[in-house]
């Protein structure tokens, strides 16, 4: 569902080479989107998933609200809509993949 509602209202992206949106380096967006990928990495995103978050505290350490990590999570799957599609799946490069970790 959430992928559904970003597709329509993803934004343009003006480099072609990193089609995300830019966080700050080291900031809590950034290292949370980090996280937000980590979860979705399977394909799906679980409550339960959520749920470990809040009861490890890691949004805390990260230094970033519940509301403003599915801020992120929403803006991450609003980016991935926009996204090379392969047979369901989004395709991240080396390039996006380099970019997010730098």
């Amino acid at each position: 569902m959430m992928t559904a509602q970003a597709r329509e209202m993803r934004p343009a992206r003006a480099h072609p080479h990193f089609p995300l949106r830019a966080y700050p380096p080291d900031s809590p967006r950034a290292m949370a989107r980090l996280v937000a990928l980590a979860m979705l990495a399977d394909g799906r995103l679980e409550e339960r998933e959520l749920a470990a978050l809040d009861r490890r505290g890691v949004l805390t350490a990260l230094g970033i609200t519940r509301a403003d990590f599915n801020q992120v999570l929403f803006d991450l799957c609003q980016d991935l809509a926009a996204l090379p599609d392969r047979r369901g799946a989004y395709f991240l490069s080396a390039t996006v993949l380099d970019g997010l970790f730098a």
